[in-house]
Formats: C-alpha cells, sequence, structure tokens
C-alpha cells in the first residue's frame, strides 16, 4: 500500500487461522494513515465505498468466472474446441 495512493485503498487482506479457516477481512481503507487528518464522518464514507467496491469487484470477478465456465461446457457439449484466454472476447 506504500506509495500507492488511493488506488489500493479498495483492497483487504483475508486473515486466517492455522487450519486456513477465514478469521476476517483488514480492510486498507480502515487503516490508511493518509485518512488521518479528515473528519470521523469522512473516513467513515471512504471506508464504506472502498467495501463497496470491494464487493462489487469480487461480483464480477465471480460473474467473469461463471462465464468462463459457461462457455466451457457449452463448447464442450457441441464437441467444439475450448479455446482458453485471458483477456478479451
Amino acid at each position: 500500500m506504500r506509495h500507492s495512493g488511493h488506488a489500493t485503498r479498495h483492497w483487504s487482506m483475508l486473515v486466517e487461522d492455522e487450519t486456513g479457516q477465514p478469521l476476517f477481512d483488514v480492510f486498507f481503507a480502515d487503516i490508511d494513515p493518509s485518512l488521518a487528518s479528515h473528519s470521523p464522518q469522512y473516513r467513515l464514507l471512504v471506508a464504506q465505498t472502498c467495501r463497496r467496491l470491494s464487493a462489487l469487484t469480487d461480483a464480477l470477478c465471480a460473474a467473469r468466472a461463471t462465464r468462463t465456465e459457461s462457455r466451457t461446457l457449452l463448447a464442450r457439449a457441441r464437441g467444439k474446441p475450448q479455446l482458453v484466454y485471458v483477456r478479451g472476447e
């Protein structure tokens, strides 16, 4: 997060126990020292916005993964080759 400005503020880190079970998320917006000089209301607004942006990003990634899996299953069912790609359609 150092020297990244607000670009990584919506990121979080999942903390797990020794068995790999998730305990909690540490959202970078909650611990961003650059927000210390702002009012508590502003910090709360930034934290809530970053959490919503993070949730939206997670939902979009899940939707893309579902779309890719669906296309793969359809191609397999039709007996067509399965193209693997990282970017683009």
